[in-house]
């Protein structure tokens, strides 16, 4: 029931700026879609734009950043 509403959520907020952990790996980048199992996250780390895919149950921590 929570991955349910926490999906839910992601979709609401595609084009908002995140932090994001799974067990071994943390991200900061942008939400540019989320399905119900895959979160698909834009990061610019200095040399360049890097889109990566995340399972919607491996992530750990999800940080909001309010602009």
């Amino acid at each position: 029931m929570f991955e349910f509403l926490f999906v839910l959520e992601l979709q609401s907020r595609i084009g908002t700026s995140v932090q994001l952990a799974t067990s071994n790996q943390y991200f900061e980048g942008t939400i540019l879609d989320a399905s119900f199992s895959v979160v698909a996250l834009e990061t610019d780390d200095g040399y360049g734009v890097t889109r990566h895919y995340i399972s919607v149950s491996d992530i750990n921590f999800l940080r909001i950043s309010e602009v």
